[in-house]
């Protein structure tokens, strides 16, 4: 109950605080910590999908050797990484998509991209499993070489 809330409250302010808002990246920042906190405790693929696409929208607002991007490129996108990875994979266009934005919160050479590709990579297969499409299978392998 109380995680919902926070989370309510968190939506709110950053309703709040729209994109030119000096305050919004951090708003960002406290709605992605109340989606990964209720994400572990309730275990729903939608929080910590939500968050994913958040972190993807805030690591670019963050200035470079502010103590907000330290925190938000450190722990903070590593724990909704590794959440994300964790669900089942899906082959629909929101599942790739959405693994894709995972991917690109690694940047080159971060200990989770290998990873995160792999996940990518799975979840062509599954649509290729699914739909039977050979473009998916070539998305695989190009994704996985």
């Amino acid at each position: 109950q109380d995680i919902d809330a926070t989370t309510f409250l968190f939506r709110d302010a950053l309703a709040l605080r729209p994109q030119r808002h000096p305050d919004h990246p951090l708003s960002l920042y406290n709605l992605t910590q109340a989606l990964n906190w209720r994400h572990c405790k309730k275990s729903t693929a939608a929080d910590i999908s939500e968050a994913a696409q958040l972190y993807h929208e805030l690591l670019p607002l963050c200035q470079e050797g502010t103590y907000l991007c330290s925190i938000a490129a450190g722990n903070g996108v590593d724990n909704v990484i590794i959440g994300f990875n964790n669900l089942p994979k899906y082959g629909s266009d929101e599942g790739i998509h959405l693994r894709r934005i995972v991917l690109e919160l690694c940047p080159l050479g971060h200990r989770l991209s290998h990873r995160a590709l792999d996940e990518l990579a799975q979840a062509f297969r599954v649509r290729f499993d699914q739909h039977g499409s050979i473009d998916d299978l070539r998305h695989e392998h190009t994704v996985s070489s």
